[in-house]
């Protein structure tokens, strides 16, 4: 099992957001999770990504209980075991494409790792279609150009669980599309679990199983 969400319960100012929820997921699988806003999608998506702490229940990431793990190990969780992709690219407006791609890759020392890194980056970039703009910055490309930058940056370090919020609301339809498919191209390649939180049907519908958050707990559609 890569990930075991277990009696997970979360407040904010005594207002409930997650109630005894649970979920299993193993490795490779595809799951969207659908819900009106406010529903607690993103705190759920928080608390896998080690963002954010239950008050109750607990994450299981590889065997491993995700709330016992040291500043320094839950930093090394974040960096090398997830992928993050969000609605905004939050991409560095100083830093061309390949640049920005290779920043989750700054904490590495080993020059053979960092090597590869680089190689893989211009892999992935050719491989979304993005090697003529490598060297371009942020506010030289289009908003489905700098989304197809997160989606490689959230690949780079080869990450065993990808967490994407909302990835494609704020592009157009035929550039969500795209995204959409590429996206789960890269994670049946890689043998990735996927995890999106999205209101859009048709991106729900591509993944195996769809979830809905509804009175604080996931329901299986």
């Amino acid at each position: 099992m890569m990930l075991e969400l277990n009696k997970i319960t979360k407040s904010y100012d005594k207002r409930e957001v997650l109630n005894n929820l649970s979920l299993q997921m193993n490795s490779g699988e595809a799951v969207a999770i659908v819900g009106p806003s406010g529903s607690g999608k993103t705190t759920l998506l928080n608390i896998i990504g080690g963002m954010d702490t239950p008050d109750s229940g607990s994450v299981i990431f590889d065997g491993q209980s995700i709330g016992k793990l040291s500043n320094k190990e839950l930093a090394d969780y974040r960096n090398t075991k997830i992928g993050f992709i969000f609605q905004m690219h939050y991409l560095l407006p100083q830093c061309t494409v390949l640049e920005n791609i290779l920043i989750p890759t700054l904490a590495l020392k080993d020059k053979i790792k960092k090597k590869a890194a680089y190689q893989r980056a211009l892999m992935l970039i050719e491989r979304v279609g993005l090697t003529e703009q490598k060297d371009q910055l942020p506010g030289e490309l289009s908003g489905g150009e700098c989304q197809r930058t997160a989606f490689v940056r959230a690949l780079i370090n080869e990450p065993k669980l990808i967490l994407a919020d909302e990835p494609t609301g704020s592009l157009d339809q035929e550039t969500a599309n795209i995204l959409g498919h590429l996206l789960l191209e890269l994670n049946n390649e890689s043998n990735t679990t996927l995890i999106v939180v999205t209101h859009s049907l048709e991106l729900a519908n591509k993944m195996e199983t769809i979830y809905q958050l509804k009175n604080y707990r996931l329901i299986k559609q």
